[in-house]
């Protein structure tokens, strides 16, 4: 289950399983847009821009 929490480990977890290279690529690109702070800050901004 999604949580502001686990945000950020469920879009690495979905870039590591993908196997079509480019959705792993804006996955990442996403993941490094958005990567500023502690992997908690990053979750929680996420979820609550995204998946609220």
């Amino acid at each position: 289950m999604l949580t502001e929490n686990n945000t950020l480990n469920w879009l690495r977890f979905m870039r590591d399983i993908l196997d079509d290279k480019e959705c792993s690529e804006k996955i990442n690109k996403f993941i490094l847009k958005n990567s500023h702070g502690t992997a908690r800050e990053v979750s929680e901004r996420i979820y609550r821009r995204y998946c609220k």
